[in-house]
């Protein structure tokens, strides 16, 4: 198929009402320039058709249209009241809106975005509702799967910002976004169910609270397997709280489940997450995160302003703040921790917990945890602590202290946690993926003790191309054939990082994400009912 490529010129446009198609082909996209028409590149609308009439968009490269005289946004596409759309392998650059949505404006529409890149897309900072430098979506339910994002900004939601909707975010990354007020990569607005699993947010900011994801109001979410790295909330005007997650105090419901915080910097309360609602954190790995200012400000970790926060089976070492709560931060909160581990290599000062009471009593509860320091450790400007007999202070045997947090078999941790009335809140595979309960009882900390497992050695890699090989933040799958199964990465130890489905059409690369795995040599894995691959793969 020879190159298409479709151009607009000064206030040109396209609008679609009916059925539409762009497709092109691996390495041969249709190319549509927008060339930096003012009213946006593409608008569909649902009003006068059939609203059932598809659209669909697969290997499109749209860049460079701008929505500035458009009140509704979407430099790219502008989408209003439709459903049955979807962009596939598409790119979506240096688009951008004057108020929402640089990429992408979705209003009353349902869209399943895959497989998809987007770089640089903006909205207008010289506006308050600049909103989603990427995508803004109102009443929509968008399904975004296996796709990118790098270099969005905005006033609010550096890349996305949602309002009254209910996305769906599967194995996707966003990087280096940021906005000048709050959620450097996401902002969830009004209700809405959100579903964010197998994600990496890393290097996101924002000039105000949640460098990588704010909840505003309503939120009911799930958040799994999601990698948070390096994300910022940094401001010397604004409160700058949840150096990755911001969660406000109006209704929402958040469940964080085996996931990763590394690194993550909050100017004030709360180094990853910064929680004033209902939330469960489950299974997750809190490392190196710290607060920078020591004004009554901590939680290098966690900071619980007047929320009820259930804690289990998590893992913290070496978080930090200056003052107070170099792990957590309780302000008029109830805390109730279970089956983790707090062990630091440098003890920077002994309030690993901190207890303040302002208004309303604050309360921590915790059994069968290892805590360095022990009840020493734990200090309060008035509270009420629950330390009850199944913790201890003895070192967890970490496999590699600082590096590798799984448990060496000689660990007091091993068996040492409860489950006996934890069954709700226990996941069926710990942080690595593997059985959560192994041994007759579950461990203490983010990861179960398996044991020693067998390297596979059998390799059959007919039809199958891996590349980046050496990889770092993802890789691409290319087959000669239809794939339909599942994707798999174990270390050397055979703990298994990566475990997922996987559908790879003929000839049509899929992008795999690899949020948070340390640099080493792994073994790659694809099983289906009919074809297997299995190869070294190296992370640097």
């Amino acid at each position: 198929m020879p190159d298409v490529r479709v151009e607009f010129n000064e206030d040109s446009y396209l609008e679609i009402f009916g059925h539409f198609s762009a497709i092109g082909e691996y390495n041969k996209e249709v190319k549509i320039f927008g060339n930096g028409t003012s009213r946006g590149v593409i608008q569909i609308y649902g009003y006068l058709d059939n609203p059932l009439d598809s659209i669909l968009f697969e290997y499109c490269w749209i860049w460079d249209g701008y929505a500035l005289d458009s009140l509704a946004g979407g430099g790219g596409l502008s989408i209003i009241g439709r459903d049955r759309v979807s962009l596939k392998n598409c790119i979506m650059e240096g688009n951008k809106a004057k108020n929402k949505g640089g990429a992408i404006y979705l209003e009353n529409s349902d869209i399943l975005i895959s497989n998809t890149e987007f770089y640089y897309n903006v909205v207008g900072n010289d506006a308050d509702d600049a909103k989603g430098g990427a995508l803004y979506a109102k009443n929509c339910d968008p399904q975004i799967v296996n796709s990118y994002f790098k270099g969005s900004h905005a006033q609010i939601g550096g890349a996305i910002f949602t309002s009254n909707s209910s996305p769906e975010l599967i194995g996707c990354s966003f990087e280096d976004s940021y906005c000048f007020g709050g959620g450097g990569g996401i902002v969830f607005q009004d209700s809405g169910h959100v579903l964010i699993m197998d994600c990496s947010f890393k290097s996101n900011s924002a000039t105000g609270s949640g460098g990588a994801l704010a909840f505003l109001e309503g939120i009911h979410a799930r958040i799994e397997n999601t990698y948070f790295e390096n994300n910022h909330a940094e401001s010397s005007k604004y409160i700058a709280d949840g150096g990755a997650i911001f969660i406000t105090p109006f209704d929402n419901e958040i469940n964080i489940i085996n996931c990763i915080f590394k690194g993550n910097v909050s100017e004030h309360n709360g180094g990853a997450v910064h929680v004033e609602s209902d939330a469960n954190i489950i299974g997750s790995l809190f490392i190196d995160n710290n607060t920078t200012t020591a004004d009554m400000q901590g939680g290098g970790a966690i900071a619980a302003s007047q929320a009820h926060l259930i804690i289990h089976n998590c893992t913290f070492s070496n978080n930090y703040s200056p003052l107070v709560g170099t792990s957590l931060l309780l302000i008029d909160a109830n805390i109730s921790m279970i089956n983790s581990i707090l062990w630091d290599d440098v003890v920077y000062n002994q309030n690993v917990i901190f207890l303040n009471t302002i208004e309303d009593t604050a309360k921590l509860f915790i059994d069968n945890c290892d805590i360095k320091g022990g009840i020493n450790y734990i200090n309060a400007t008035g509270g009420v602590l629950n330390w009850e007999n199944g913790n201890i202070e003895e070192s967890p045997h970490f496999i590699l202290p600082g590096v590798d947090f799984s448990l060496a078999w000689n660990s007091p941790c091993i068996n040492a946690g409860r489950s006996d009335t934890l069954q709700f809140f226990i996941p069926a595979e710990d942080l690595a993926g593997n059985p959560r309960i192994s041994g007759g009882e579950i461990d203490m900390g983010c990861y179960e003790y398996q044991g020693p497992i067998r390297i596979p050695e059998k390799v059959k890699n007919e039809d199958f191309v891996v590349y980046p090989n050496p990889a770092k933040d993802h890789i691409y799958i290319r087959s000669g054939r239809e794939f339909d199964g599942r994707l798999t990465i174990s270390d050397l130890s055979g703990r298994t990082v990566v475990d997922r489905e996987v559908n790879i059409s003929k000839d049509s690369p899929v992008r795999q994400a690899l949020p948070g795995i340390p640099a080493g040599f792994y073994i790659l894995n694809l099983n289906s009912k009919d074809y297997s691959l299995s190869q070294k793969l190296i992370i640097k």
